[in-house]
């Protein structure tokens, strides 16, 4: 852990924006710094080229009154004028003592006034040649000495401008180390902790439930502190949920397992049923013809045995055959003509009760077409059997007529067996093939409603399929199997004259 004294992300925000602050400061206020300087100088140039205007200004009128002291015609009045001018102008000359005055009190006043005074008292005008001569060279020596401060001060700016460019650039980099250290600083506080919660979490996702470490700022050490008390109260949740799961689970594989063994033996029961049924019924039949004393009665015991013995090794078939069902196994395999076992289908199902007085028939639209499959003819038997007696359950007794229809579709051969029977809803064909799903108890009949499901089961693992139509209640219903024709035989070697 972090023994560092921890600060807040507030207070480290706060300081680095002063930090900043500060920096920008010094920068600005070096650059007023030198700003004003170079004002001061500027408005220092400015003064003395003032004072140079001005002297110009006295220069040209001495000048000019040298000319009309020169000239044939004096002009008195003209000659005043300039003089008058020449001293208003150099007494609003600045004071100055640089060497020499200027102003009201100067040498150049006091010249310019003698030659005021000596044409206003009508002296010879000769004599104020030399006081002319005087003022000029004042005013060549003072502008001399502006000129001479004009330059002095314009140095002294450009080196106040030079230090103050290298002011500026030592505390611009100064500012710019501070916003690298700053940044570098609040980039490491502020992403170091974002960066470990990030991996937490994804550890976290990942169902490892590992602890971050605390450091950071305060805030970061809340919530990192926050974040461990969140994935050991996760952990804890995780391990008693894995318990629970872990405990269902076996409940639920039990559960499974028992629901397995009720659907076999429900199967079972279901499947035996008919073979079981059509014993009794030749059985019953064989009876009646011994005690009425039938001259064939013997041929008919002989018959019938043979059903009984063919049904009862077909009992046994069907516990194998539901037994390799639901462990996954592979069927054993072979050719068979479809013909053949749908009308022993008709045979066998004619000796149960319901088909009494019933008419089940084969009308193959192509009667001497006997296609070949491959696969179980004794589960293809158990379907088609499931098949017609639930056809015959959903006639009237004494008034069904259960048609067996063969013809070949493409590849497949189609058999369609139909009804005049009660017929079906939408809702009854959508869950005709569920297991338990029936519909016989509203006819006052007993069923398991597992016929059309194994039925289906036996189709489909013969890569065919089984499909229910109908066009609504009290007209009928037709289940249609379709089944791959063996691709060994020829379909033409199967149409062959029976």
């Amino acid at each position: 852990m972090d023994r560092r004294w921890p600060m807040s992300v507030s207070f480290r925000l706060i300081a680095s924006l002063a930090a900043l602050i500060a920096c920008a400061g010094l920068l600005g206020g070096a650059a007023l710094a030198a700003l004003f300087g170079l004002s001061g100088h500027y408005h220092a140039s400015e003064d003395r080229h003032r004072e140079l205007r001005s002297l110009y200004e006295v220069g040209h009128r001495a000048a000019t009154m040298q000319m009309l002291l020169a000239a044939d015609d004096f002009d008195a009045d003209a000659f005043a004028r300039h003089v008058h001018k020449a001293i208003d102008e150099a007494d609003r000359l600045p004071a100055r003592v640089e060497g020499g005055a200027v102003g009201p009190e100067s040498t150049l006043s006091a010249l310019l006034r003698s030659v005021e005074s000596s044409v206003r008292d009508g002296v010879d005008v000769t004599g104020a040649r030399p006081a002319l001569h005087g003022a000029l060279s004042e005013v060549a020596a003072i502008a001399a000495r502006a000129e001479a401060a004009i330059v002095s001060n314009r140095l002294a700016a450009a080196a106040q401008f030079r230090r103050a460019l290298m002011v500026m650039g030592v505390l611009f980099a100064l500012c710019g180390i501070v916003a690298v250290v700053v940044g570098v600083a609040q980039y490491r506080a502020i992403m170091g902790p974002i960066r470990a919660l990030d991996r937490a979490a994804e550890n976290l996702a990942a169902e490892r439930f590992a602890r971050v470490r605390e450091s950071g700022d305060l805030e970061f050490r809340r919530l990192m502190r926050q974040f461990n008390r969140m994935s050991g109260a996760l952990e804890d949740v995780n391990a008693s949920m894995r318990g629970q799961v872990e405990t269902k689970t076996r409940l639920l594989m039990r559960s499974e397992q028992l629901a397995s063994v009720g659907r076999l033996a429900a199967g079972l029961a279901h499947e035996i049923n008919n073979p079981l049924a059509i014993i009794a019924g030749h059985a019953e039949a064989t009876l009646r013809a011994i005690r009425r004393g039938d001259a064939g009665a013997m041929a008919r015991v002989e018959h019938a045995l043979q059903i009984v013995c063919d049904e009862a090794f077909r009992c046994s078939d069907i516990t194998r055959d539901l037994l390799d069902m639901t462990r996954a196994t592979d069927v054993r395999v072979e050719e068979f003509r479809v013909r053949r076992v749908m009308e022993r289908a008709i045979e066998l199902v004619r000796a149960l009760p319901v088909a009494q007085g019933q008419s089940v028939r084969l009308c193959g639209r192509e009667p001497l077409c006997d296609p070949v499959c491959r696969g179980t003819p004794g589960n293809v038997l158990q379907a088609a059997l499931n098949l017609l007696t639930n056809a015959l359950e959903a006639c009237e007794p004494g008034e069904g007529v259960v048609l067996v229809d063969i013809r070949s579709w493409g590849d497949d051969v189609e058999v369609s067996i139909t009804d005049n029977g009660c017929g079906m809803s939408v809702e009854t064909m959508a869950a005709a093939f569920d297991p338990f799903f029936t519909d016989k108890p509203r006819k006052e009949l007993r069923g398991a409603g597992l016929g059309l499901s194994l039925a289906h089961a036996i189709i489909e693992r013969h890569g065919g399929r089984l499909e229910a139509r109908s066009e609504g209640a009290g007209r009928g219903s037709a289940f249609v199997m379709r089944l791959p024709l063996s691709s060994g035989v020829p379909l033409e070697a199967a149409c062959t004259p029976a």
